[in-house]
């Protein structure tokens, strides 16, 4: 099975966290991530890795076989407790459901664009480490081939395997972005080709994930509930603009770029994302809007999150009189919402992407923060940002996924 993609830059993490090669373990990680989400929304349940992951119950599968019991039946007794997301992507005695190789991976230099000279200085920190220089690293950019070898037991297995992974590469297309560091503006693919996996839509994949979980295959619940965490489908949003060229300009100019000379012309993406959800000129940066236009928090204390906090990550740092203040290790978190690099579409207009979660249990002063309302502040931080000079191109909710996935199953 092939899958062939183009691509805004991808960032996976290597050595020290730099993009050194298009890492394969950085691309199933992602697909992982997003596969959780979607299986918790439909109502499974999916184990966190990093904290308690599943286990295949080898001593149930050997007794299963021991009894005449068929490979078939032997295998489920073993996959009692596993997850769908463990039985995808493998755990401790089971091995993940395919193989992965990434064929054709161009690079290009990194660089970004920045109305603010300060954040100039903050992205070659973030990026460039102790050296700040960016100036050498390289990011994957292009049209890039994923081939997947399908490991499963038996045919019905293998097109299941086929449908999950072809329904990812198409939700992530859609709606969402793929790889690492996806909040500072990385990861946008459109699907080229889709080889032997053809025939499949989102739709197909997860109605085939929907009955696997309510099949009583996998695991359900651990028995004190469903894992705490915000990435689940029902949260979820995902929202395309259309902004004419006009309206980035102010990227566009030769003081605003930072990092390799050779992409100063770069203009099929302009990698101004920070901007955008943080602070620049003018009227741009969300994180600002929301505390000065609409009244959100945002910590001082390096041990507590604000409202501004928890959607969109804390600061790493800030300074308080004379002194800095680190934000507290256990509070450090990515931002809930990622807005995508703006990418040209044609001659005259660019497509930007804002997706994420909302936050469980989010207190703003409107009230609870749902989906619509996380919606409504992104249109209207958009019209405020863009001076009302952009069209939106798509509005897509988790929750209204899941009901009609539901609703086709009944």
């Amino acid at each position: 099975m092939t899958i062939k993609i183009k691509t805004t830059p991808i960032w996976t993490g290597g050595v020290e966290g730099k993009c050194d090669r298009l890492h394969e373990t950085g691309i199933i990680g992602s697909l992982r991530w997003w596969y959780e989400a979607i299986v918790r929304g439909l109502g499974g349940y999916a184990c966190d890795p990093a904290e308690e992951s599943c286990k295949f119950d080898t001593k149930s599968y050997e007794k299963s076989l021991s009894g005449d019991n068929s490979l078939d039946n032997a295998l489920s007794a073993g996959l009692k407790e596993v997850c769908p997301a463990c039985w995808l992507f493998g755990c401790t005695g089971w091995k993940r459901q395919f193989q992965l190789q990434i064929e054709n991976a161009p690079i290009t230099p990194l660089h970004f664009r920045t109305s603010i000279d300060m954040n100039k200085s903050w992205l070659r920190l973030i990026f460039g480490g102790e050296s700040q220089n960016i100036d050498n690293l390289h990011v994957f950019f292009g049209d890039l081939r994923f081939r997947f070898l399908i490991r499963a037991s038996n045919t019905d297995s293998a097109d299941y395997v086929r449908s999950q992974l072809l329904m990812l590469f198409l939700f992530i297309s859609k709606y969402e972005g793929l790889g690492a560091k996806l909040q500072h503006g990385f990861g946008q693919v459109q699907i080229l080709e889709t080889g032997s996996g053809t025939g499949y839509g989102v739709n197909d994949g997860l109605k085939a994930l929907y009955r696997q979980i309510n099949s009583g295959k996998f695991k359900f619940l651990r028995a004190e509930g469903s894992l705490d965490t915000p990435y689940n489908l029902h949260n979820f949003i995902s929202l395309d603009y259309d902004l004419p060229v006009s309206s980035l300009k102010i990227f566009m100019q030769n003081s605003s770029h930072i990092g390799s000379n050779s992409k100063s012309l770069e203009d099929r993406y302009i990698p101004c994302a920070f901007d955008i959800r943080y602070k620049g000129k003018d009227k741009f940066g969300m994180r600002r809007w929301l505390r000065e236009e609409k009244n959100w928090s945002e910590s001082d204390n390096p041990k507590q999150l604000g409202q501004i906090d928890r959607l969109l990550g804390p600061r790493s740092q800030w300074k308080a009189g004379k002194n800095t203040v680190k934000i507290d290790e256990n509070k450090r978190a990515a931002s809930r919402l990622c807005i995508g690099m703006p990418y040209k579409i044609d001659d005259r207009s660019y497509r930007l992407r804002i997706f994420g979660f909302v936050p469980p249990a989010l207190q703003i002063p409107e009230g609870e923060l749902t989906p619509d309302l996380l919606s409504a502040y992104c249109q209207e931080y958009m019209q405020h940002a863009f001076n009302e000079n952009i069209k939106q191109n798509n509005i897509i909710y988790g929750k209204d996924i899941i009901e009609q996935i539901e609703a086709n199953n009944l």
